[in-house]
């Protein structure tokens, strides 16, 4: 797989999905996808980071994902817990 590009904390918790859950490579790389937009969206309001995120950006996040599926089509959403 091709995680050159990841925040560390992501990179942590990819790793941990397959050794400790052995999950797939393709629900890995699904994963991937959501925390890279999660991240990026928490970016662009105010360079938190992904461990800084509350429950508030979570479901802010989950509002503007669900208005991106509406207006482009499905958005599939990561849950961290």
């Amino acid at each position: 797989s091709n995680r050159g590009n990841l925040s560390h904390d992501i990179k942590i918790y990819l790793d941990s999905l397959w050794l400790e859950r052995g999950l797939t490579e393709n629900t890995i790389k699904s994963y991937q996808i959501d925390l890279l937009s999660f991240e990026g969206w928490l970016n662009e309001r105010d360079a938190i980071g992904i461990m800084g995120a509350k429950k508030s950006d979570i479901l802010d996040y989950l509002g503007h994902d669900w208005k991106m599926e509406v207006l482009q089509g499905p958005v599939h959403v990561v849950y961290l817990a």
